[in-house]
């Protein structure tokens, strides 16, 4: 499988996990195929936008994706970070993302369709996260049902007074779940008015869903750098959904890696996940998945 590593301009010194966690959450890129919707938007220099992807009439939404053209971590450059990403209704995805830096930046959502199907239902679940700590939550599907994609989210997301809850992994697990991590980088844990946040797990859910294979790819992201890999289906299958794994370690030397692009590729066949290493010291993991129609 191949595997590309992008060096980007070096990232300064770091004094937590917080500030480099902010600036992974953007993407890089979008690039459309058969099957799929994107809305493209401009977010405003420190402010929140919303871009939602429609699949055509007569089709379904049954997983999405997200970038930010452009994004740059140093200072000077656009800076959209993803904070959401779920199905609402029956052909939208909708994509939320804060700009943190101080000129416009591009964000993309993209939806991935499917002829209607019937029986597709979105489950979902919640954790409360204190300020500066991580924590996780699974959405499970009803019995009968299996899970075929999932997404993210959070509420009352705020770069100032908090919280700052940025997802880290979203996933499969089992047959019946979906598996989201993250950290609240609101406060520093004793501030007046530090606040507690909420990370959100979604399932999308169906009652006679396609039989899919799980694909991923593991790599090691070295300090200050972006890396980008691909999940591959096997030959004659398609990527019908895909998730990521920042591999979250939090001991004496914190790391974990924060998804920049989420989407399908290689005309549906394959994941591409491209990754920034959040620790300013010690490299990190990160893991692609696709889950596969044979």
């Amino acid at each position: 499988m191949h595997v590309k590593d992008e060096r980007r301009s070096r990232i300064g010194p770091v004094a937590a996990l917080l500030a480099i966690a902010v600036l992974s959450a953007a993407g890089v890129a979008a690039v459309a195929i058969a099957g799929s919707a994107g809305k493209r938007i401009t977010i405003p220099a420190q402010s929140r936008g919303t871009a939602i992807a429609r699949c055509q009439r007569g089709t379904t939404a049954v997983a999405g994706g997200f970038a930010a053209p452009a994004f740059n971590p140093r200072d000077s450059g656009p800076a959209a970070a993803r904070l959401v990403s779920k199905l609402i209704g029956k052909r939208k995805v909708a994509s939320k993302a804060f700009n943190f830096a101080r000129q416009p930046a591009k964000f993309v959502s993209l939806a991935y369709c499917v002829r209607k199907r019937r029986g597709l239902t979105v489950r979902s679940n919640k954790a409360f996260l204190g300020p500066q700590s991580p924590g996780s939550v699974i959405a499970r599907c009803r019995k009968g049902t299996r899970v075929v994609g999932g997404g993210f989210g959070t509420q009352g997301f705020s770069n100032r007074k908090g919280p700052r809850v940025i997802t880290l992994t979203s996933r499969r697990v089992g047959s019946r779940q979906w598996r989201v991590e993250g950290l609240n980088l609101g406060g520093d844990g004793s501030s007046n008015g530090a606040r507690p946040g909420t990370l959100i797990a979604y399932a999308y859910c169906q009652k006679h869903p396609p039989r899919l294979v799980a694909k991923s790819k593991r790599a090691k992201v070295p300090v200050a750098h972006v890396k980008t890999l691909e999940a591959k289906c096997p030959r004659g299958s398609r990527a019908y959904s895909g998730g990521f794994d920042g591999n979250i370690k939090l001991t004496a030397d914190p790391s974990a890696s924060g998804a920049i692009t989420s989407k399908r590729v290689d005309q549906g066949r394959a994941w591409l996940l491209s990754a920034l290493n959040t620790s300013d010291t010690s490299p990190a993991h990160v893991t692609a998945y696709a889950y596969c129609r044979s």
